[in-house]
């Protein structure tokens, strides 16, 4: 079966590069230096004449050139490669590799340029390319020809462990390849598992190495450390740029240190490469795996799927699934990175075990519910939020299943560190009165009611409040009583005061004051659950939209497929905030272009118009602010006050609870009007600056000097 390479080098068009296909003088001189050294190592050395072979190799014109000027140091536009590793990954995954046929060392070496261009090489090519990367960026990089195990040659990875493991704490979790050999793989040396094979060799130089030198495969861009441990089993010779050397030992290794059977080819350095620099476009480099923006590795037990990051429709970059079975057909865990620039929410990772029925999600700080992580599974929900990113203080949330409900809080102003609600399922045919302890979960047809509320407060930093302050406030809601326990020297001596309910007498400011604490933890609590609701629904139908796009995406044009609906929005959010374009619009269409007075009249409409707008929003603000106040107070003389002796202690309880919830929405629209007054002014003011620069109006620049006329603010 011919292979890809030699396919495409027969479809070479016939207008090749000169330096493709001719020798400059120094070219030449060189190649009759290299014959005569071939010439005479082989009567040294008759038993060694495969070392020597590849000293000057054919190129996809068929034309003999010398190795060293294959190589093109290029230094490319792209930071990212000029790390080792990342350079080393880059090139494994954008170029498919092809086993070399036989091991005969005379094959065809294809110029690094055109490997890019063809996205397809075998080691040699790879090696090419890889190698003029590095010394680009200032490595000292070197090709080694010697011998490597069969599945090193042919690429076979499913000897090798994908590790997933957390190595940060508050962080998304790290996954490696662990390039270590299992028993049952390591080939026998004397059993002919070896054969030709390329690779390169990276050494301390001007580009600082912390593992000191190491081994690049270029198959798969995984980094071996120089000794007895990296797979190779023989080196024959080694080059680079400037010139080549011949391993004249008889029983070769891959140890480097004693250079007394190492020969020098040339006298001087290598004549200039012949080959083009190295180019790697911004889309093709952003494609990350042309030509089709994909990329599988096959691994012991795990399936690693690479994307660009342009191509999923979910942003999804990295897919790792690790199996039980080697044969790979049970799922154990599905870890998913993805591609923040994508996602609107900001997730980075997700970790899926479909047996267990569990997931876990980790988002970035900038989330805008600032979530830090998610997890679910058959019997717990949990969530995280970043530190200090919420003013109720809340970090940590987990809930049992309808059973439980524990809330961590951090840097609260009352020492408020955990809440523990204890739940009471009901049946979904139980009415629910308006105020109550019940409270929803997931679509409202089932809900619970809370029978415990725990509250635990941390102690005070003035040890002379100690003994009065509190360390546990159980609201005991089905029995009726609130229980509190104090803080002291000793947790054997901790006092504990039970209030019940029914004793607490109208005088009595400290059981009032109990019930006014417990109404507002029942809000709380209500509050917190239908936020997580709301978050919950939105990150179902964010992942419903993200599934149904999933059915739009043409996989030969990912980029632009992807790109076009940001782009849309983009002109579409430009073109909604344009508020000069009704008012130019107008009076072109009637006079044709503007003069300098209609432009003062479109500058100072404009300006009125978004003030106007502004304005009526305030107002309409105000009015829904007075008319809440208006009917809170009503509610209270006529409801509270006028039925004062005949309501039930039960009755002043929910009563209170209403209040409470009414003064809190009354607070959060007295915020929202305070914000829309500040932003007003700022957006005024940006508006103003806009349209001094705005190019529609570009004549009030340039005629207000000669006229004289003043730009007026409208009142």
């Amino acid at each position: 079966m011919i292979s890809t390479k030699s396919r495409l080098i027969k479809q070479l068009p016939c207008n090749a590069p000169e330096s493709y296909i001719t020798h400059s003088e120094n070219e030449k001189e060189c190649a009759k230096h290299v014959q005569e050294f071939q010439a005479s190592f082989i009567k040294d050395h008759p038993g060694l004449k495969d070392r020597v072979s590849f000293l000057q190799p054919l190129n996809e014109y068929n034309v003999r050139k010398f190795a060293c000027t294959t190589i093109q140091p290029t230094l490319v536009p792209h930071p990212e490669l000029y790390d080792l590793r990342k350079a080393a990954e880059y090139v494994a995954r954008c170029v498919d590799y092809e086993p070399l046929k036989s091991n005969d060392s005379e094959c065809v070496v294809v110029s690094p340029a055109q490997t890019l261009s063809w996205a397809v090489g075998d080691t040699f090519d790879i090696s090419f390319v890889l190698t003029s990367l590095l010394i680009g960026a200032g490595y000292d990089a070197y090709i080694l020809l010697g011998k490597a195990p069969d599945y090193i040659r042919l690429n076979d990875q499913s000897h090798i462990k994908c590790i997933v493991e957390n190595t940060q704490h508050n962080g998304p979790k790290k996954w490696s390849v662990d390039a270590t050999l299992n028993d049952e793989y390591a080939p026998d040396k004397e059993s002919g598992g070896f054969g030709l094979h390329c690779w390169i060799l990276v050494k301390q130089g001007n580009r600082d190495l912390n593992g000191g030198p190491c081994f690049v495969e270029p198959s798969t861009g995984i980094l071996y450390k120089v000794g007895k441990d990296a797979p190779y089993s023989e080196i024959w010779c080694a080059w680079n740029d400037k010139n080549y050397w011949v391993n004249t030992s008889l029983k070769p290794t891959v140890v480097i240190d004693d250079f007394r059977s190492w020969v020098q080819v040339l006298p001087y350095n290598a004549p200039f490469s012949w080959v083009k620099k190295l180019e790697i476009p911004t889309k093709q480099f952003a494609l990350q795996y042309p030509p089709s923006g994909r990329k599988y590795l096959v691994l012991d037990k795990a399936k690693i799927e690479h994307f660009g990051e342009t191509v999923d429709p979910q942003g999804v970059v990295t897919r790792i699934t690790q199996f039980d079975d080697k044969d790979q057909t049970v799922a154990v865990c599905i870890t998913e990175l993805f591609s923040m620039n994508r996602r609107s929410d900001y997730l980075i990772e997700r970790t899926r075990r479909p047996l267990l029925m569990s997931y876990e999600e980790q988002y970035s700080i900038k989330n805008a519910h600032s979530i830090r992580e998610r997890r679910e599974s058959k019997t717990q929900r949990s969530i995280n939020f970043h530190m200090q990113s919420r003013a109720d203080g809340l970090i940590e949330r987990i809930e049992d299943k309808e059973k439980c409900i524990t809330e961590h809080f951090h840097g609260r102003s009352d020492f408020l560190l955990r809440r523990e609600i204890y739940l009471e399922r009901l049946s979904p045919n139980t009415r629910r009165p308006k105020y109550s302890n019940y409270i929803t979960f997931g679509n409202g047809l089932s809900f619970s009611e809370m029978i415990q509320i725990d509250e635990h407060y941390k102690e005070p930093i003035n040890e002379s409040a100690t003994n009065q302050s509190v360390a546990i406030r159980s609201y005991r809601l089905k029995e009726k009583r609130i229980v509190l326990t104090y803080h002291c020297e000793h947790e054997a001596l901790q006092s504990r005061v039970t209030h019940e309910k029914d004793e607490i007498s109208k005088p009595d400011s400290m059981g009032h004051d109990l019930l006014k604490l417990e109404a507002l933890s029942i809000l709380s609590v209500k509050k917190i659950q239908d936020e997580m609701i709301e978050i919950r629904e939105a990150m179902y139908q964010r992942d419903l939209e993200l599934a149904n796009s999933a059915t739009h995406i043409d996989d030969n044009d990912p980029i632009t497929t992807i790109a076009t609906p940001t782009e849309d929005a983009y002109r579409q959010e430009k073109q909604e905030n344009d508020y000069l374009s009704p008012y130019v619009a107008q009076i072109e269409n009637e006079k044709g272009p503007m003069t300098i007075e209609e432009a003062f009249e479109v500058r100072n409409a404009c300006l009125c118009g978004v003030k106007e707008r502004l304005m009526e929003r305030a107002k309409i603000m105000q009015s829904r602010l007075d008319f809440a106040r208006k009917e809170l107070t009503r509610r209270q003389e006529e409801t509270f006050q006028n039925k004062r002796l005949a309501c039930t202690l039960e009755e002043q309880w929910s009563f209170e609870l209403a209040v409470t919830d009414e003064a809190f929405r009354m607070t959060v629209m007295e915020k929202k009007m305070s914000e829309h007054e500040e932003n007003a002014i700022a957006k005024y003011k940006a508006l103003e600056r806009n349209l001094d620069e705005d190019e529609r109006l570009e004549i009030l620049r340039h005629g207000s000097k000669a006229t004289g006329l003043p730009i007026t603010r409208p009142d």
